[in-house]
């Protein structure tokens, strides 16, 4: 098995094998591994690349911006049905800066505020998707830029991060105020909730067709692809709540996503949010779980009872993490099949990997 540059992956292959493991026909797991540090394939980009696209100045050239973006997908090997990937990352939970608030980038970080927001009382409050703002604008521009080049740079274009269930109304709230109106008014909590959400399918509806109109296909921040619409759906804020609270207040906006969605996956992030796993195992569509224990926790090979649970549900899974820790949890699925193992390697691990995929079936 060869490890593939950029200029060597077959997307068209990569697709069909993503549209055949949603469909529970490709009969092994999907390998989406990428090994980083290697030699660049591309000239040297007149931007030094950035970990967020908001770290490039503002009125720098969108095509320079997608060069630097290009570059570092050069430096990359993909293995198995590895393909490259450019989303725009704008970081996580980017609708709060399309909805009113504001986003700021540091190095190597983004972080939102409740811009027009700031002092409102819940009532006051109304959240609608606002193509016009700055970010989206900006969104908009680094999207057609990245589009019109697909027939000489082929690569897969991801949406960008655009966040969860009450984690947008608590960059615009605060976290500390939210908890205090889930029990002071939640009627009101309910209604916004009903607002972020709407905003956020208008916003991902706004993107994913320029994406589709050129790319035909759907990704996003985790490695998923689809020829129907994907994403990684979330609520990092219900690791603060009860289950019964989270029935109440999230459950239903995430049944809400994974209607309009084909193939919509949940972020369960954190040891916090376990109680919510039976919930979320039983929500109509959601088509599987990705499982982050979370810094300072052990590996997701030390969680078999999540993977158990996933698994004796008919949910697909997302392996990620180390290569140790993908190599065992697949060793103990009774069904391999449901897996998406999504890594990055260094160049000491290649050719394990590459007899990992080999075993499992993969080319």
């Amino acid at each position: 098995m060869k490890a593939k540059t950029l200029q060597e992956v077959d997307l068209s292959s990569v697709i069909a094998v993503n549209d055949q493991w949603w469909r529970g026909e490709l009969g092994r797991p999907v390998f989406n591994i990428v090994c980083t540090g290697a030699e660049p394939t591309l000239p040297v980009s007149r931007l030094e690349p950035r970990s967020f696209i908001p770290e490039y100045p503002r009125d720098a050239a969108p095509a320079d911006i997608i060069d630097a973006e290009y570059f570092k997908l050069s430096s990359r090997r993909y293995i198995g049905d590895g393909f490259p990937l450019q989303w725009m990352n704008f970081g996580p939970g980017v609708l709060a800066a399309l909805v009113g608030g504001t986003g700021h980038a540091g190095k190597d970080t983004v972080w939102f505020e409740p811009g027009q927001f700031a002092g409102l009382p819940l009532s006051g409050m109304r959240i609608v998707f606002d193509p016009r703002s700055d970010w989206a604008l900006w969104l908009t521009e680094l999207y057609h830029e990245q589009l019109s080049r697909l027939d000489k740079q082929p690569l897969i274009p991801g949406m960008t991060d655009l966040g969860g269930v009450l984690d947008i109304l608590a960059t615009l709230r605060n976290s500390e105020a939210l908890m205090l109106d889930l029990l002071d008014d939640p009627a009101e909590v309910k209604r916004l909730t009903g607002e972020e959400q709407a905003a956020r399918a208008v916003a991902y509806d706004h993107f994913d067709t320029m994406i589709r109109a050129r790319a035909l296909v759907s990704s996003c921040w985790a490695g998923l692809l689809s020829s129907g619409t994907c994403d990684m759906l979330q609520s990092d804020f219900s690791y603060m709540i009860s289950p019964a609270m989270f029935c109440e207040f999230v459950r239903p906006r995430l049944e809400e996503n994974c209607v309009r969605l084909a193939h919509p996956f949940y972020h369960l992030d954190g040891k916090g949010e376990l109680p919510h796993l039976p919930h979320l195992l039983t929500i109509p569509n959601l088509r599987g779980i990705q499982w982050v224990p979370g810094t300072g926790q052990p590996p997701q090979s030390e969680w078999p009872e999540v993977f158990e649970a996933v698994e004796s549900a008919g949910l697909k899974m997302q392996l990620l993490g180390s290569l140790d820790s993908c190599e065992a949890v697949l060793r103990r699925l009774k069904n391999p099949s449901l897996a998406h193992v999504w890594l990055e390697i260094r160049p000491h691990e290649l050719e394990r990997a590459c007899r990992l995929v080999a075993e499992f079936g993969g080319s």
